[in-house]
């Protein structure tokens, strides 16, 4: 043994009174001491890991808090609203998100897994004309025949759209028009056909002259 406050060692053994009586509170306050160094990390020997030991105990018991208590109960759920959140606006607004190549492509694997489908998506600024004239009948008297040509720039199929053809003078006046859909322009038409991307699709519409005042003519589609 050592002494702790000379630090001369001795032989325990011939130093052991077995007669002798055990004094409780001593050895209660000699267990406080110990307990108090140890917990403090006084100790130079071993028991300062153990003091190291008891801190990170405490630590990890003070982790689990009331915040950490109330995000371990309601993560879950929390998580599960804002899932199903984005899934019902994903799906009401899948027509708009398909407009882009990145967002065509998501619907569609989406509508594939749950079985919904995507509207036809409709971008007609990206409808390009290609070819456009107008010129007198060829065998009607006071008709004309406007000849065009479009494009579908977009990268997706679309419909086809309705055409306004609007007639002008020369102060750029409209002095007739008239609208026609894909049925009036299109041979055969199916509603199911759409119109594909980069392929042109040419147009001959048979209108009425309206007459000299009318030089010049425009287009828009709806």
């Amino acid at each position: 043994m050592q002494c702790g406050a000379c630090l001369n060692t001795f032989d325990a053994l011939e130093h052991i009174k077995l007669d002798a009586a055990v004094d409780p509170v001593t050895l209660d306050d000699a267990s406080v001491v110990r307990q108090r160094t140890v917990f403090d990390g006084v100790s130079s020997d071993g028991r300062s890991e153990r003091g190291a030991q008891v801190r990170q105990r405490r630590s990890t018991v003070a982790e689990h808090g009331p915040a950490e208590s109330f995000w371990r109960r309601f993560a879950w759920p929390l998580i599960a609203v804002l899932v199903a959140a984005v899934i019902a606006v994903g799906h009401v607004s899948r027509d708009r998100l398909a407009t882009t190549p990145l967002g065509h492509t998501m619907v569609n694997a989406w509508c594939g897994a749950v079985g919904c489908e995507i509207s036809a998506i409709r971008d007609f600024s990206a409808i390009r004309l290609i070819r456009r004239q107008i010129y007198a009948h060829p065998s009607r008297d006071n008709a004309l025949v406007v000849s065009l040509a479009m494009v579908n720039d977009a990268h997706f199929a679309q419909d086809f759209p309705v055409l306004l053809v609007r007639m002008t003078n020369r102060a750029g006046a409209a002095v007739a028009q008239g609208e026609f859909e894909p049925a009036d322009y299109l041979d055969d038409f199916d509603t199911s056909v759409l119109m594909q991307p980069g392929r042109a699709v040419d147009v001959q519409l048979e209108v009425e002259d309206p007459g000299s005042d009318a030089v010049s003519f425009d287009l828009e589609f709806r």
